[in-house]
């Protein structure tokens, strides 16, 4: 049996690729490849950092002026709030369809609500105890947009989008949810882990307090 180094004439072999235009054909080959690869479509999609994401009992949410079957249906579940960015990493525009999340029961997809504008002052856990006994209001953020889906994203461009769901009800205070980002391209899926709007308070309020004693403590230094 003859090994490859035997039974191939190696200098005759690259001659004849060579002679053939197989180096070039090879290079070509390769910057297609590169190019295909830059633009193929990449979306990453994650929490914002300056709007709110969370999690409520439907119950304690204040829904006067929403319609009254959407507000007797979140009042039995508990409402998810996502605020995400949307990126899209290459220069290629991307349709995006819209947000779906996939329920931990029964394993279906269900579209998510966007497009949405949750008003703060609906929320009746959105007022805290301060250390002086006084109710100092915390405000819930979330982008004002105006996206309706389908949306072109451009090319290395940005968009924030807040999104909301319902599911059954739990006392689980972080929560790990799956949501999928449908594009005619491919389904991008994506894993959020949420806290209880009680939690997002508290971690608001202490950063509040951490923001007032730095601006104190520079205020003496002056």
């Amino acid at each position: 049996m003859l090994h490859l180094t035997e039974a191939i004439n190696w200098p005759t072999f690259v001659l004849s690729i060579v002679s053939s235009g197989g180096i070039l054909g090879l290079f070509g080959f390769i910057l297609h490849l590169k190019e295909y690869y830059s633009k193929k479509p990449k979306i990453i999609c994650k929490k914002d950092d300056i709007y709110d994401s969370y999690w409520e009992h439907g119950d304690k949410v204040n829904l006067d002026g929403y319609d009254k079957y959407i507000a007797e249906s979140i009042k039995k579940q508990d409402l998810i709030v996502l605020t995400v960015k949307v990126i899209n990493t290459r220069s290629t525009p991307l349709t995006l369809e819209g947000f779906y999340y996939v329920d931990e029961e029964d394993k279906n997809e269900y579209h998510a609500y966007s497009n949405i504008k949750l008003r703060d002052e609906l929320y009746e856990t959105a007022f805290l105890e301060a250390d002086t006994g006084e109710k100092v209001y915390i405000p819930l953020m979330t982008p004002d947009t105006s996206i309706k889906f389908p949306y072109r994203l451009d090319g290395f461009d940005i968009v924030k989008v807040c999104i909301a769901f319902t599911v059954s009800r739990n006392d689980e205070d972080c929560r790990s949810y799956n949501v999928i980002l449908r594009t005619p391209f491919k389904d991008f899926k994506y894993i959020f882990e949420v806290q209880s709007i009680h939690e997002r308070l508290i971690h608001k309020k202490i950063g509040m307090i951490a923001a007032g004693i730095f601006e104190k403590e520079l205020h003496n230094k002056k």
